[in-house]
């Protein structure tokens, strides 16, 4: 709310850097494995104020601080270690679950924004994960991954967890992340077109807000 009113930069960057210290917890560093499991559910929250609030924010460029930004992406930086190997990206593996379709996009889905924003910044670009593949590597294969993604939920009847009160709540966030922020315009396209398709689905499954039962 700072940052799209305007109001109080300093303060809004100084509660920032206290939830990324209360989340990083006793440790004194980031390391792959406590990006993962101490950052893990917060992830789509700090790749929104990212791309909303960063150098190249959507909202208001530059809003964030230096530090946080250099915090930010640190995280993003071992969140994609943790996560992302371009074999993982292979299309073929687009019905491959891991654990909960829930924690499976966030997984993949918030790695793959996160490198998206560091191929573009001249300080990360250059570097190779632990694949030994480079970031842009990484990003072309999450793209086409996440296409393919979308194109088979429309082709197969969408989400295993699409109806849950509880993990759709942290399905269609990543979702709605990967609309608002994909670089790729048929990943964006895609993206819409499968929330709309959920949407759609969902309304004929409501009774007065309540999911009850065909309708059609």
């Amino acid at each position: 709310a700072g940052f799209v009113l305007e109001e109080d930069g300093p303060a809004a960057n100084a509660h920032l850097e206290t939830a990324f210290q209360e989340a990083l917890g006793e440790h004194d560093a980031l390391s792959p494995i406590i990006a993962d499991e101490q950052f893990k559910w917060q992830m789509r929250t700090w790749v929104r104020l990212y791309y909303l609030f960063g150098p190249h924010g959507a909202a208001r460029p530059g809003a964030l601080s230096e530090a946080n930004v250099d915090r930010i992406e640190t995280l993003f930086w071992n969140y994609a270690l943790a996560k992302s190997t371009v074999a993982r990206a292979d299309t073929k593996y687009v019905w491959f679950i891991q654990g909960s379709e829930n924690h499976d996009l966030m997984d993949l889905g918030n790695a793959f924004l996160a490198i998206q924003a560091l191929a573009q910044r001249p300080t990360w670009s250059t570097r190779t994960l632990s694949d030994g593949r480079t970031l842009a590597d990484h990003r072309a294969a999450w793209t086409a991954y996440f296409n393919r993604y979308c194109i088979e939920r429309f082709r197969h009847g969408l989400f295993i967890e699409f109806g849950s009160p509880i993990y759709g709540k942290y399905l269609i966030p990543e979702l709605v992340n990967l609309l608002d922020f994909a670089e790729d315009p048929r990943l964006q396209h895609n993206a819409r077109a499968l929330l709309d398709l959920g949407w759609a689905d969902w309304a004929v499954e409501q009774l007065k807000g309540i999911r009850g039962g065909a309708k059609a």
